[in-house]
């Protein structure tokens, strides 16, 4: 048994419950920087549920543990966005700038990488 430790939360899934906490909470620290003036709470959840799960025969109990990281981020709900449409490729282009970036950069015209089908030569 020395591949066993006891349970903590950086124990979990060799650590993973704790990694995806650390990361929710450095995306709302970045929210809170990046919009000062937004009041509301950022908050990240973590639920841990276990749950016996006895063995008869060996008359042991081997609990299933189950873990989930939410966040909230108040303003994140239902943003939209504008794509710009290449219509001779039919191909739908965004930004790669983050959380609803206005698309006025994107160049007017893009290269033509294959013709769209049905146009045939």
């Amino acid at each position: 048994m020395d591949n066993l430790v006891e349970l903590e939360l950086g124990t979990i899934q060799q650590g993973d419950a704790l990694t995806a906490v650390n990361a929710l909470l450095f995306k709302a620290a970045r929210d809170v920087l990046a919009r000062p003036g937004l009041k509301d709470p950022r908050t990240v959840t973590l639920k841990v549920s276990i749950a016996p799960d006895f063995d008869a025969e060996t008359k042991k109990n081997y609990p299933n543990i189950s873990w989930d990281v939410k966040q909230s981020i108040p303003g994140k709900k239902g943003l939209t966005t504008k794509a710009v449409v290449d219509d001779q490729a039919g191909t739908l282009f965004v930004s790669t700038i983050e959380d609803n970036a206005r698309q006025g950069t994107l160049p007017l015209e893009f290269p033509r990488t294959a013709e769209p089908e049905g146009t045939g030569t």
